[in-house]
């Protein structure tokens, strides 16, 4: 409902007339709203001018006639009656409109997923300040995303959260989504992510865009983007989900809706953002007797990366790992990933929280000489039945 009433907000700073007109009076109450104010004009509330122009032959309509102490006082009433309701429809607009600016009507969290488009050769400003280029798969950009504290464009603008806990990062640098007025379109954008080498990549240097639009809400958003691959292919998806709840549905009926967050219950088996995954299954073994243990914080918790579990590798896959290494598996967004963590095992608790905290599979380059085997595109909660290959051996799989 507050999601119709976003572009009817911005037309009141600019059109208050026909703004107020369409919210609050709809066309049939408009019309005797005129016949009031002509009638109200020929008993001179609005002034000698409005009474002469309404009582012009052209006008005539025989009314009752009242003593004229009578239509004084009833004119002094309605004249106060006038005054005071104006001040109330723009102290309403004003709050309304106060509102609106701050972010109050927008979704304060929403989870982002991309399509699987990747570029190739993304261009990338390292830390250094040095360009290089890099492979960009868009899922490793999927998550939660929160609105900051800025409006822009009389806009919310969401921040990337980290895949752990959905907080924001510390040190990582996040990607935003926001509108831009040059593009007249919504826009995914990330500081050290350029379309071009130039230092001058424009005031919008986006690398996904929406077509053209003037909604106020990403969520109204149709969710075919324009995608910059090195070139713009129109044909990409983003699409966005509210993570705050209204009631139990939202929570997929295995949780509580509390102050608009799903927490999910104990024993019921779920986890996630909307109580949307099963409970992960604490062993895995893999058509090749290899196995994967949960990977637990504590006696309660286990580690998540992209809202999925995150599994350890014990034995019987056919790769090689240093003692003091560790092989997990996690999710990046579309796809599983067996990621070698060297010295993992010397590390300890606090290290791996810390970590997780500030993963990100593009950032520390998922698919790179430390992964040894890759999934199949999935979204299922857990790596069960999805097809898994070894690095550089895409035909043998487990």
């Amino acid at each position: 409902m507050i999601s119709l009433f976003r572009p009817l907000l911005h037309d009141f700073s600019q059109h208050f007339t026909s703004f107020a007109c369409y919210i609050y009076f709809p066309i049939q109450f408009v019309q005797q709203l005129d016949d009031i104010c002509f009638s109200l004009a020929r008993m001179d509330v609005f002034g000698k001018r409005m009474r002469t122009a309404a009582t012009q032959k052209c006008f005539r309509v025989e009314f009752e006639r009242y003593p004229f102490s009578a239509s004084r006082r009833k004119g002094i009433f309605l004249k106060t009656l006038y005054f005071f309701n104006i001040i109330g429809l723009l102290s309403g607009m004003a709050i309304i409109n106060m509102k609106q600016n701050r972010g109050d009507y927008y979704c304060n969290s929403i989870s982002v997923t991309f399509g699987n488009e990747i570029w190739e050769d993304a261009i990338i400003l390292t830390p250094e300040g040095k360009i290089e280029n890099s492979v960009l798969v868009f899922s490793y950009f999927d998550g939660v995303y929160k609105k900051s504290g800025e409006m822009h464009n009389r806009r919310p603008v969401y921040v990337e959260q980290n895949k752990f806990d959905g907080t924001p990062f510390n040190t990582t640098i996040p990607a935003e989504i926001k509108y831009c007025e040059s593009e007249q379109a919504w826009v995914f954008m990330h500081k050290n992510i350029r379309k071009s080498r130039k230092k001058d990549d424009g005031d919008c240097p986006w690398i996904l865009s929406s077509m053209e639009t003037t909604e106020f809400s990403l969520l109204e958003v149709p969710e075919t983007w324009r995608i910059w691959t090195g070139t713009i292919n129109p044909h990409a998806r983003l699409s966005t989900v509210c993570n705050e709840c209204n009631n139990l549905a939202d929570c997929n009926y295995h949780g509580d809706c509390t102050g608009g967050e799903c927490i999910c219950e104990v024993g019921t088996g779920y986890f996630g953002t909307h109580c949307e995954h099963k409970q992960p299954c604490p062993v895995l073994v893999g058509d090749w007797n290899d196995t994967w243990y949960l990977t637990f914080i504590d006696e309660a918790n286990f580690f998540v990366s992209y809202d999925r579990p995150v599994y350890t590798y014990l034995k019987g896959l056919n790769v090689s790992v240093e003692d003091q290494d560790i092989l997990t598996l996690l999710y990046a967004g579309s796809r599983w990933f067996g990621m070698v963590f060297e010295d993992g095992k010397i590390r300890d608790q606090s290290y791996w929280l810390q970590y997780g905290k500030e993963f990100h599979a593009f950032w520390e380059k998922a698919y790179s000489e430390l992964t040894v085997i890759v999934s199949d595109t999935t979204s299922e909660s857990d790596p069960v039945a999805t097809d898994f290959y070894i690095i550089g051996e895409r035909g043998m799989f487990l």
